[in-house]
């Protein structure tokens, strides 16, 4: 009995942590966003590879996965966001800190589905974005993001 008990106690753990880390479709959106963009991540690349926003609007970006039989994500070392909605740290996970400007830009997306964020970018610059998966960056799965 004390098996048991213990066992369904470690599914809801796992049940738990897997609905918070998300990394399919995202959230309904609530926040109103001045510019979409989607880059769709296919054959190992990004299309469009290389971007243009504009710097204190409201962008949400969308990351869709056309490959079959692999995650992808989005990532950027040195461009730092204001997160509003999604989003997180190349994993997936919700955003718990909305607002604050310190955060790395990054989405995730499961094969085949596609995942968004909204954010804010301040500081004008050119970013390298890459895919955080093992391999891929260095398959060629990288591209930039201008900030105007």
């Amino acid at each position: 009995m004390r098996k048991r008990v213990l066992g369904i106690a470690v599914m809801g753990v796992a049940l738990t942590g897997a609905a918070a880390c998300g990394g399919g479709a995202s959230s309904k959106t609530d926040t109103p966003v001045d510019e979409t963009i989607t880059i769709e991540a296919k054959n190992v690349k990004f299309v469009p590879n290389s971007i243009t926003i504009p710097a204190g609007k409201t962008v949400k970006l969308i990351l869709k996965n056309s490959d079959a039989g692999t995650e992808h994500d989005l990532a950027s070392d040195d461009l730092m966001v204001s997160m509003t909605q999604g989003g997180g740290h190349g994993s997936g996970h919700e955003s718990t800190m909305a607002g604050d400007a310190s955060m790395m830009l990054a989405v995730h997306t499961k094969e085949g589905e596609t995942n968004s964020i909204i954010f804010k970018a301040a500081k004008p610059g050119t970013y390298n974005i890459y895919c955080t998966i093992a391999g891929h960056r260095d398959a060629g799965m990288i591209g930039t993001i201008t900030v105007v």
